[in-house]
């Protein structure tokens, strides 16, 4: 039986769309075919199937170009997308990553450089695999860290927009551990604005009501990446409201010289003046470290950023 050339193509054009999808199990296959095509005695062509678009390893190709990359240097040479309502193509979704993976990353460094400076102290002194030194904690970095505030906070990466060549995009999916507290957070981004302080633009996407469609495309997309969406798919499915978020591309202010040069520095005094207003108003002691108030605070939580759509253009 010989089936007609369109019904094929779309056949294989299906199948290369799987595999593009789980770039593992294509590594896998492609390994197999380089090994049986001498022995099948099969000659290489140069030239490409009719009707099999490139684009169907689009998203293997953007997974093999970041493999080698930290999830710190992803979301440094991402893009913001648009998060409004009908702006967002779910089943352009990639892969997504947990906050908690910077946390891992950022702890991973810190124990490397000690192991570094440690070698360093004693260049002559094998590393030795029984005691309590820091190649010890190496092999299990995560082994004593307590996770306290449990609310989820997701990294999706999406395909590049039109032109964008290989620049992802990207947005933040948040979830709370009720709809009152995420209601709470969207009212308090909304009061941000009003306070003329700038604040990454979000929505509330529900379950059921107006937004049920969206819902259900947001887990489906998220099943159609496998694994990669696992965490997403599992949260998405238990919840009945979550926040999306807008990326804004940045750093921890005080890592950053620009906002305290002499030129700038009036403006930045002014910009935490307002930040600490809204922080005392809204109860929020998660961010400027204030012992007359009792806050523990965390200054890395004051974000800095010149670029996308969050700038302010200078006066």
């Amino acid at each position: 039986m010989t089936l007609p050339g369109c019904f094929a193509s779309q056949v294989l054009q299906k199948a290369l769309d799987w595999l593009a999808e789980q770039p593992e199990d294509a590594s896998e296959l492609a390994a197999l075919l380089s090994e049986a095509v001498p022995k099948l005695g099969f000659h290489t062509q140069k030239s490409r199937l009719p009707g099999i678009s490139r684009a169907a390893t689009s998203k293997q190709s953007l997974e093999l170009l970041h493999a080698d990359m930290s999830l710190l240097q992803r979301l440094k040479a991402a893009r913001p997308m648009p998060v409004g309502p009908g702006e967002i193509n779910w089943h352009s979704l990639i892969t997504v990553f947990s906050s908690e993976m910077l946390k891992f990353e950022e702890e991973q460094r810190q124990l490397e450089e000690a192991a570094k400076a440690l070698a360093l102290e004693r260049p002559h002194t094998p590393p030795s695999r029984k005691g309590s030194g820091n190649t010890d904690q190496l092999s299990s970095p995560r082994g004593e860290l307590v996770e306290i505030n449990t609310n989820l906070v997701l990294f999706c990466f999406f395909k590049p927009a039109e032109g964008a060549l290989h620049q992802e995009r990207c947005l933040i999916l948040k979830f709370l551990h009720t709809r009152l507290l995420t209601q709470s957070e969207q009212f308090a981004n909304e009061l941000t604005r009003h306070l003329d302080t700038c604040a990454p633009t979000c929505r509330i996407l529900r379950q059921k009501g107006a937004t049920a469609a969206e819902w259900k495309e947001c887990h489906a997309a998220s099943l159609l990446i496998g694994k990669k969406g696992a965490e997403m798919a599992d949260q998405v499915q238990r919840s009945a409201c979550m926040l999306v978020m807008e990326y804004v591309p940045g750093a921890s202010l005080f890592h950053v010289q620009k906002p305290f040069e002499p030129e700038r520095l009036e403006q930045t005094a002014a910009d935490l003046g307002r930040l600490f207003l809204l922080d005392m108003l809204l109860g929020n002691a998660d961010r400027f470290p204030c012992e007359a108030l009792g806050w523990r605070g965390n200054p890395h939580n004051i974000l800095y950023s010149d670029r996308g759509p969050l700038q302010v253009e200078p006066n």
